[in-house]
């Protein structure tokens, strides 16, 4: 492979990253507040938000001395997630006992590792079906 080549292919992952950092995922979070907007007004604010965030991120970060790709990652995802969890009012504290539920029983020996398994397949295709549903609702479709 040529560094040409190889150049090209780095330059086009960070430019569908920063994308997806600075467009879509406020374009996801900000999902509610943006709902009468233009397009070009939703393009906009989620370019102007998404870039004001992650500067300040980076500022902060370096500021104390712990900037690296993993601070950076969850930085950017974990506020992301708990203000998308907030704004649609999931249960977390559901879940949460739930899995404990489970492990209790697991620890009774009243469950075995089959049935943990199939419970987590079923929680894992349910989770793609949504994502893929919520995909093609407000990614593919116009809002």
């Amino acid at each position: 492979m040529s560094m040409t080549l190889l150049i090209g292919i780095q330059f086009i992952g960070i430019l569908a990253a920063y994308t997806i950092l600075t467009v879509l995922l406020p374009a996801i979070v900000l999902k509610e507040k943006l709902k009468g907007r233009s397009m070009p007004e939703r393009f906009l604010f989620s370019c102007l938000a998404g870039n004001f965030y992650l500067m300040n991120l980076v500022f902060g970060l370096q500021l104390l001395h712990i900037s690296n790709r993993f601070t950076l990652i969850a930085g950017t995802i974990i506020p992301g997630v708990i203000l998308w969890i907030r704004w649609n009012h999931i249960p977390v504290k559901h879940y949460i006992s739930q899995f404990f539920h489970q492990l209790k029983k697991y620890d009774e020996r009243k469950l075995g590792w089959r049935t943990i398994l199939l419970d987590i397949r079923r929680i894992l295709s349910g989770v793609c079906q949504k994502a893929a549903v919520f995909f093609r609702k407000y990614v593919m479709e116009k809002p």
